[in-house]
């Protein structure tokens, strides 16, 4: 069975869109004292796991680091074929690094990866130009 695994910082939007995908309504959580748990649902006989949400690979925190963990171990038994990586739009930078972490994984195990630029609606409220505010 074909998986995708969705990856991103905490509150990019990772679980709207894992729930959009599956039909769910699963809340993620990583905050200090929680578990740290990657949901998973199927929809169509693809597996799609909602990792919690990272900053970098270089874990600050325990809960990050179980996190991060839990990606390169699904990573590196095979368990995922295709990274959605969610980027958030009002954070572009941060998120672009962890991306391009992201990015660097993958490719040492050829899994392709997507990015999805999420929080537009931020954008779009606060009278944004993504071009030549955020790009630039």
């Amino acid at each position: 069975m074909s998986s995708i695994a969705i990856i991103g910082k905490p509150n990019a939007g990772k679980s709207l869109i894992f729930n959009r995908l599956t039909g769910l309504s699963q809340k993620v959580t990583n905050f200090p004292g929680i578990t740290v748990e990657v949901k998973r649902g199927s929809k169509d006989g693809l597996d799609i796991y909602d990792f919690p949400g990272i900053y970098t690979f270089s874990a600050l925190t325990k809960d990050e680091s179980v996190a991060i963990d839990k990606f390169v171990q699904a990573l590196g038994e095979n368990k995922i074929s295709k990274i959605v990586c969610v980027l958030d739009a009002t954070k572009l930078s941060a998120s672009l690094r962890l991306g391009l972490e992201v990015q660097h994984k993958a490719c040492q195990k050829n899994v392709p990866v997507s990015f999805a630029v999420n929080m537009m609606d931020e954008i779009k409220k606060n009278n944004l130009d993504f071009k030549n505010d955020i790009l630039h």
